[in-house]
């Protein structure tokens, strides 16, 4: 974009039709020198390869200030868990997570309430971490777990009512290590799954970029030859 396009403007620039007039270049062409102009680090270039970067990293640093506010927080963990593709798998992680750490805990002997505050200090999600801390309050005035779990919006119908099972058989602890091994086993799957579809993927927009800017490039060249084939 900034050696190769800029040579090809200067060629066609150069150029005129049979009948004398100067070589109109198709709209994706001039689109394509138009943005190589801009990225010139030149006098009469735009900048564009020096901007870029810079504008990158400084709206990056812009996000991560306010992913560290309390509300930009919260904004960013929930997207993690309800963004397409990405988020079931980042929410399946951190209720792996929970799961596991929480049933360990109860299998070593801790205190429930207890476990929860170490399994909250241990959760990266703000959003899963208010849903800890309402299981918290719950359990502290008598109720049980599942039915704030539930209304947390974040837990599967199938955790909460597994949850509930081991309240009502004493075994707690054995069915949220379940429940972590069948969501880890999930996670495993469906990485393998994104990863299998990513280079792929990557493949086509890389080829489909290559290929346009090629097109772009040479379509000025088929309509050379077409008006000195028509002339």
């Amino acid at each position: 974009m900034v050696v190769v396009v800029p040579k090809f403007k200067e060629v066609y620039s150069q150029i005129t039709t049979p009948d004398g007039k100067k070589l109109e270049l198709p709209g994706i062409t001039q689109v394509l020198i138009s943005f190589a102009q801009w990225l010139l680090p030149t006098k009469d270039g735009g900048w564009g390869i020096v901007i870029m970067p810079v504008a990158i990293i400084a709206l990056w640093g812009m996000f991560k200030a306010w992913g560290a506010t309390k509300g930009g927080r919260r904004v960013i963990d929930g997207w993690k868990v309800k963004a397409p593709v990405i988020g079931p798998v980042t929410k399946m992680t951190i209720i792996a997570r929970f799961a596991r750490t929480l049933g360990t805990l109860l299998s070593s002997g801790v205190p429930i309430l207890e476990a929860l505050n170490i399994v909250r200090g241990s959760i990266p999600n703000v959003i899963l971490q208010d849903a800890v801390q309402s299981v918290h309050d719950a359990i502290k005035e008598g109720e049980g777990m599942a039915e704030p779990l539930g209304k947390s919006g974040i837990f599967d119908d199938m955790v909460v009512n597994m949850i509930d099972v081991g309240e009502e058989t004493g075994e707690l602890d054995k069915m949220l290590i379940r429940i972590a091994d069948n969501y880890d086993a999930q996670v495993d799957v469906k990485l393998t799954a994104l990863i299998s579809i990513l280079e792929p993927a990557l493949i086509v927009v890389m080829g489909g970029a290559v290929a346009c800017i090629v097109f772009a490039i040479f379509l000025p060249m088929l309509k050379i030859v077409e008006s000195i084939g028509g002339g």
